[in-house]
């Protein structure tokens, strides 16, 4: 059984964790009946990965004579039934994968034949909101939160208001590419949610990494804050894949500490899981491919 893992940086974890199962053979999951490969998007030759593009733009151009119209005949597909994008008017720009990357991602895809792919592309975007405090603070209004986890002068968002954001953010970014990757396989595509937040202030300011310029000048947002919309993101994804009758993966429960990321799998970085993530992961992503494809 063979499986294929498509990505962006978080993706990362399990080629190194591929690479040293590969040296070890007792550990090494060919050797026990399973393949896995990882296909690191943000790298050439892939990049660049999408483009944005005004929605009359790609309404102008739908059909299938040519790979740019079958992309924009999905993209219209999504304008038209995402009630994520009701607000968008002809001006209004879209992400959409480039015809490069489609054609590599098929091609790869052809080549190594897998009888699943997991896709976990993007999955930073739950940061924007959640890692740094905005310069106006907000909150999430949700469960009843208690008034003294709200800063003084915080905007209180509504929660549907929140989820509708989150979506769109979904939409935008992680479900387009697992759409694309629909399009291109009858294989199943199992959508994969990023690791957990991580709760350890002092963790993440001293791994701030690519953050460091914007943590010098906005402080933390405290954890609950990164949990919650973490969980909002993770919350849009599960719904969109299930609307669509399509596969999702929840984590396994040992990799979660109270809600965040188990310190075991802290890399030094604010939001990526380190290589005993991947290696934990990969049984767990075989246990998953076993099951959808006895049920294929």
């Amino acid at each position: 059984m063979k499986f294929l893992i498509v990505g962006h940086s978080h993706v990362s974890c399990f080629g190194i964790a591929l690479r040293k199962q590969a040296k070890n053979t007792a550990q090494s999951a060919r050797s026990k009946g399973v393949e896995a490969a990882v296909l690191q998007l943000n790298t050439s030759p892939f990049e660049p990965n999408s483009e944005r593009l005004t929605v009359s733009s790609i309404l102008a151009r739908t059909g299938d004579a040519t790979p740019v119209q079958r992309r924009n005949s999905r993209a219209a597909k999504r304008i038209n039934e995402s009630g994520a994008y009701a607000s968008l008017n002809g001006d209004s720009r879209i992400s959409v994968l480039t015809p490069n990357l489609e054609a590599r991602l098929a091609n790869r895809i052809a080549r190594y034949a897998p009888d699943v792919i997991f896709a976990l592309p993007k999955g930073n975007e739950y940061a924007s909101f959640g890692l740094l405090e905005y310069p106006e603070p907000f909150r999430v209004n949700q469960n009843g939160m208690h008034t003294d986890l709200v800063p003084d002068g915080a905007a209180m968002v509504p929660e549907g208001v929140m989820r509708a954001n989150m979506r769109l953010i979904a939409e935008d970014g992680a479900l387009l590419y697992w759409r694309a990757l629909r399009e291109l396989t009858d294989v199943p595509v199992v959508m994969l949610p990023p690791p957990p937040a991580i709760g350890d202030d002092a963790q993440i300011m001293a791994h701030p990494s690519v953050f460091k310029e914007r943590m010098d000048k906005r402080p933390l947002a405290p954890p609950m804050i990164r949990r919650q919309m973490y969980e909002l993101y993770v919350d849009a994804l599960r719904q969109a894949v299930r609307e669509e009758s399509g596969h999702f993966s929840e984590l396994p429960t040992e990799i979660a500490q109270n809600g965040y990321l188990d310190p075991r799998f802290f890399l030094r970085d604010p939001i990526h899981a380190n290589p005993a993530y991947g290696s934990l992961m990969l049984g767990h992503l075989a246990q998953v491919a076993a099951v959808i494809t006895e049920q294929a």
